[in-house]
């Protein structure tokens, strides 16, 4: 087999273990917006989505209205929490040193959330100025959109096609 053009990291879940803290702070606003979730259930059936599209599929599930603020309030603090607690995946490290071709990091968090995790782990070295946020594509699609993979494949010359990704959620695999 030739060698890949480019290996895809996943941020959430493959490097950082910022999963489970997300889902936690996320399960505990549902909740108290009135839909009673644990974190569990967040990472077993949202896991690699935003909150903001976890809270539409909530709302859409349990006609329960929720308040667009909701969204904010998660960011800032999931983002308190990810400061302090955010740790490397184990193996982390090791994997990503190991990929001897071009890498770089797809992911539907915000870059400036991934860089401070990485950077927090001591992975950003590994993937300077090769940091995708979904977000921040010309589309703005997140994953299971593929945009965020196309998009980094195009910006580094690599062809899709040849192209390995390393993910953890059923929609990021769906993306890939």
């Amino acid at each position: 087999m030739p060698q890949p053009d480019l290996v895809i990291f996943d941020c959430d879940g493959v490097l950082v273990d910022s999963e489970i803290i997300a889902a936690r702070v996320d399960a505990e606003l549902l909740t108290l917006a009135g839909y009673e979730i644990s974190a569990e259930e967040i990472s077993e059936s949202y896991a690699g989505l935003t909150f903001k599209d976890i809270m539409l599929r909530v709302e859409e599930k349990s006609r329960i209205p929720f308040q667009a603020s909701l969204i904010d309030r998660e960011e800032q603090l999931v983002d308190r929490k990810l400061r302090s607690d955010v740790r490397a995946i184990d193996g982390a490290r090791e994997a990503v040193a190991a990929v001897t071709v071009p890498r770089c990091v797809c992911s539907n968090s915000r870059s400036e959330r991934i860089e401070f995790m990485l950077e927090k782990v001591h992975l950003l070295p590994f993937f300077t100025d090769r940091i995708f946020s979904a977000m921040e594509t010309p589309t703005a699609k997140t994953k299971p959109a593929p945009d965020v993979f196309l998009f980094a494949a195009e910006k580094l010359n690599a062809n899709p096609a040849n192209t390995f990704v390393i993910e953890d959620s059923v929609h990021g695999v769906h993306g890939a």
